[in-house]
């Protein structure tokens, strides 16, 4: 959409013969009509549908009690009042536009400094909803104190700081010790010996990695010189724009010592656990190794084979996959997994979740699926054998669907699912009848439930525990008809989450209670009669003895399948039950429960309904001298509405060429975009005048007068596909500029008149597609299209009149993990009077030709590519510093096509190779080398060419 929007910005230029255009791109497609709500309290400004309105009072008292406690921290407040805009689901929360970007899910919220606001959802457990809460605020005040302190000292505030600090303080800041995912993420580095040491932090970026390990050295850094060394931290960062040397100024320490102190800091934590118990890849065997796996699921065919079913990331494309099961007594390696169900390329199947437990297999191998598609998540259900035949249940009232688990019938499934109030509560469904049943309805967090062998009760994980406000987890049980909800393992700060049930009826449950997260195992002839109340208490024993995590365990024979951690991903492994001496005491007790912040905090006024205001959001001036079209100045401006759903683009520049004609050329364009609905509207007005330059225009140069007025619309059918369409009415006046242009044009415009007159409309449409896979420098796997057509006419003097047509397809063929074939066809045509015309430049058409030299009412061109990688990083180390540049990807090319106006000149083209090289994700240069040719690829240039260039891959 942002796209669509700098189009309509410097539509005026166009506005007199618009072509048909076509931009990719997904899209960001807002389903809900939100009631907006604002509630003030003494320091926020809260904004939040009023569906949630019980959470966000909830959430007010949250940010008050943080707010308190980090001005004690900060010694001074960050200044305004603060924005604070709450979403009941991560559903939600990635429709917003306070930011233009697609939200990729698993984030949990973001500080946008641009206008002070925080922006978060709510996931179902107010424990994190409350810890996101405090991470945000600790980057509104850490980002007030950075500024105050470069204000002071004269400092720009562009400078930034790295990444893995601001990120690494909000979490330290955000009251918690390392949790248990921390600290796997950390001990399975510092085991595997792929731990950074501070001065090389600046290889990572943006991971859920860099958060830890920026969490994990300030720890360092408090328990080795104390915390006050974090506030110097930021007292001296306007000192140097070296971080390693504000460390050095903060802890006395040359970067050499750190980084041993480090190491040693670590190991001390870290290599005992490893010792007591062995690294998964030493303890069990692999099932898959190779991407991200999880959710391990067991179906045995009428042939006897068992297959392992599972959720995995091999490509990018995260999807359900299925592999025979590996015999632990031979130690066959495991097969390569075949692909059951493709994700994130179709509508429905838009996302398939990779860490909820969101799939299930029943009696009979019927898999029950929960997918992303359109506004919620969606039900899928089908055969082990034949994943084509599906059905589909969709629900109004659930936004997110996790935890999913047959009865031992397979008549009934029950699961945990998030409302659009922002409640996490569980249901029972019978698909043949499609009841839904809701059991429970409040704000605790309920997850991952599973039947009884014998139907009757349902087992789940809850934080209606006494520490559930501070994160714990516990098993409960509940009948599975609904009623009293009573605790089934004993309260403490734990994670115990629920696993399932073996063949032979034992009850398993993973708990973090003894460092790693194992398993432990009950008989149900054993917990049966805890939950009927006829024995007071038994045991449950721990059976496996790793290092790792283990994630979603499921019985096989006398080994257990899980996603374990390791070396950087999530593999499946099969792990040997070995009883242990750990144990769990397992007894009947009405869960004890805890009560959230008091719903009623102080107000400073009384909530009410959403009312826009607009602010400055961008500012942009500029002024420039050239030969051909003068001195030229002018400023750009952008104001939105907190939540970014209306904005304005004001455009104003001034190209008169003397004093008298000062007012006359003043140019302007105005544009309104509206984005709170599924439909997004532009529209707005322009005046243009003064003398062109325009390659794409017959007359290139010449001088103009235009006003109008521009309609445009996008409505997206799905996060891949749209369809766009605008109108623009304008009053055109052209004229010759009086000497030759360029380009063989000569005295007169294309007409043949020294001055041409036409009242313009121009009208387009078009449909686009995009489910592409990108890596660093451009797209890597999947496809995108398009096709728009135009009409433009002079509907009263008829000087004007010409059709347009734009054709694109582009195609990823994957040949590994990190290359490919990429191909791409292009036509294009504007045929008719006036009509405009289309050039190519540049390493994004046919590489070799002078940029301008190819230009034509009509073109083709197709562009074949085979991408490689070439070096993921060279460091150079340099005495002034260390430079670090990564992602080299090499190419192949071959080009073909031609530009022309009536008669077709001949097909041209070119061949060679080239380097691309990203620079963090948001530049890539490019250099192209090789030979062109004309009429036949034969016939070759004498001379090697030689192309920079900068830009995406096509």
């Amino acid at each position: 959409m942002i796209r669509l929007v700098v189009l309509l910005l410097f539509m005026g230029f166009l506005a007199g013969e618009t072509t048909a255009q076509l931009y990719f791109g997904r899209n960001k497609v807002q389903y809900a009509g939100f009631d907006w709500q604002v509630l003030k309290t003494t320091h926020f400004d809260i904004y939040y549908d009023g569906k949630m309105e019980e959470l966000a009072t909830v959430g007010a008292a949250y940010a008050e009690e943080v707010y308190t406690d980090l001005l004690m921290r900060f010694g001074e407040p960050p200044g305004d009042r603060i924005p604070l805009i709450f979403y009941s689901s991560p559903v939600h929360f990635e429709q917003t536009n306070t930011t233009d970007g697609l939200i990729p899910p698993g984030v949990g919220g973001f500080f946008e400094f641009m206008k002070g606001r925080v922006v978060l959802p709510a996931d179902g457990n107010l424990f994190r909803f409350r810890h996101v809460i405090r991470h945000e605020l600790v980057h509104v005040f850490t980002f007030n104190r950075f500024n105050q302190l470069n204000r002071a000292h004269r400092i720009p505030d562009s400078r930034f700081y790295p990444l893995w600090f601001t990120e690494g303080i909000a979490e330290y800041w955000s009251g918690d010790p390392p949790d248990a995912q921390s600290r796997m993420v950390i001990r399975d580095a510092v085991i595997n010996g792929t731990i950074l040491v501070p001065s090389r932090f600046y290889l990572v970026q943006g991971t859920y990695y860099m958060y830890k390990l920026g969490e994990h050295f300030l720890h360092f850094l408090a328990d080795t010189y104390g915390e006050r060394v974090l506030n110097r931290l930021i007292s001296n960062a306007w000192k140097t724009i070296d971080f390693g040397q504000n460390l050095q100024l903060a802890t006395g320490r040359t970067p050499g010592e750190l980084d041993q102190e480090w190491l040693y800091w670590l190991r001390t934590r870290y290599w005992p656990t490893g010792a007591a118990d062995p690294p998964a890849i030493t303890g069990s065997l692999p099932v898959q190794t190779r991407g991200f796996h999880m959710h391990p699921r067991l179906w045995t065919d009428q042939s006897g084979t068992t297959w392992c079913y599972f959720i995995g990331n091999r490509t990018g494309y995260t999807s359900l996959y299925r592999s025979p099961v590996p015999d632990l007594q031979t130690g066959d390696l495991p097969d390569e997994p075949t692909l059951v169900l493709q994700g994130e390329r179709t509508p429905d199947v838009e996302w398939i979740k990779p860490f909820d437990n969101g799939f299930d297999i029943g009696p009979g191998g019927r898999i029950a699926l929960a997918v992303r598609s359109g506004e919620s998540d969606v039900l899928h259900l089908f055969h082990a054998d034949k994943p084509d035949e599906r059905e589909t249940l969709a629900f109004k009232t659930l936004v997110k669907i996790t935890g999913l688990s047959w009865s031992p019938d397979g008549t009934r499934l029950v699961f945990s699912a998030l409302d659009e109030t922002g409640r996490q509560d569980l249901w029972t469904l019978a698909p043949a009848t499609r009841s839904l049943t809701r059991l429970t309805h409040d704000y605790f967090d309920e997850r991952m439930p599973v039947f009884s062998p014998d139907g009757s009760w349902i087992l789940f994980s809850t934080d209606r525990t006494p520490a559930g406000e501070r994160g714990a987890m516990a098993v409960a049980a509940m009948p599975s008809g609904g009623g009293t909800v009573q605790s089934v393992t004993d309260p403490g700060l734990y994670t115990d989450l629920v696993a399932g049930f073996s063949p032979s009826g034992d009850f398993l449950f993973t708990s973090d209670r003894y460092g790693s997260a194992a398993a432990f195992r009950l008989p149900w002839s054993d917990l049966e009669p805890i939950l009927t109340g006829k024995t007071p208490s038994v045991t449950a024993r721990k059976v496996t003895a790793i290092s790792g995590y283990l994630y979603h365990p499921v019985p096989y024979d006398e080994t257990l399948l899980a996603a374990v951690y390791e070396k950087g991903g999530f593999s499946i492994r099969q792990v040997p039950l070995v009883p242990g001496t750990d144990q769990v005491t397992i007894r009947r007790e009405k869960a004890d429960t805890w009560k959230p912040t008091p719903l009623q905090v102080d107000r400073s006024g009384p909530v009410a309904a959403y009312e826009k205001t607009y602010s400055l959001e961008v500012a942009q001036g500029a002024i420039y001298t050239e030969p051909l079209l003068g001195t030229m100045g002018g400023v750009a401006l952008a104001f939105g509405d907190m939540l970014g759903d209306d904005r304005f683009y004001l455009m104003m520049y001034n190209n008169a060429e003397t004093l008298s004609e000062l007012l006359e050329n003043i140019n302007i364009s105005v544009a309104r975009v509206t984005r709170d609905r599924r439909l997004n509207v532009a529209y707005g007005g322009f005046h243009f005048q003064g003398r062109r330059y325009d390659l794409e225009d017959p007359d290139v140069f010449f001088r103009e007068r235009l006003i109008g007025g521009f309609y445009s619309f996008s409505w997206p059918l799905s996060r891949f596909d749209r369809v766009e369409s605008s109108v623009t009415l304008a009053w055109s006046r052209k004229e010759s500029i009086g000497y030759p242009t360029l380009f063989g044009g000569g005295l007169y415009l294309e007409s043949g008149q020294t001055q041409r007159e036409a009242w313009l409309i121009s009208n387009s449409i078009g449909y686009v597609y995009d489910n592409s896979l990108w890596a660093y420098t451009g797209p890597l796997d999947g496809y995108r299209y398009g096709l728009s057509l135009g009409y433009t006419t002079d509907f009263r003097y008829n000087r004007v009149n010409y059709y347009s047509i734009l054709a694109d397809h582009r195609y990823y063929l994957r040949l590994s993990d990190r290359s490919n074939w990429s191909s791409r066809l292009q036509f294009r045509m504007n045929d008719g009077q006036e009509a405009r015309r289309y050039f190519m430049i540049g390493s994004w058409d046919i590489r070799g030709y002078p940029n301008y030299s190819i230009r034509g009412r009509k073109l083709w061109q197709t562009n074949q590519e085979l991408r490689f990688p070439l070096l993921d990083n060279l460091g150079l180390r340099l005495p002034m510093a260390d430079i670090n540049l990564p992602w080299f990807r090499g190419a192949l090319f071959a080009d073909a096509g031609n530009a022309w106006d009536d008669t077709y000149p001949g097909t041209i083209g070119s061949f060679g190779g080239g380097i691309r090289l990203g620079l963090g994700g948001a530049l890539t240069l490019r250099y192209d080398t090789g030979k062109t040719w004309s009429g036949d690829p034969a016939n070759l240039s004498g001379s090697w060419f030689h192309q920079f260039f900068f830009g995406w891959d096509f």
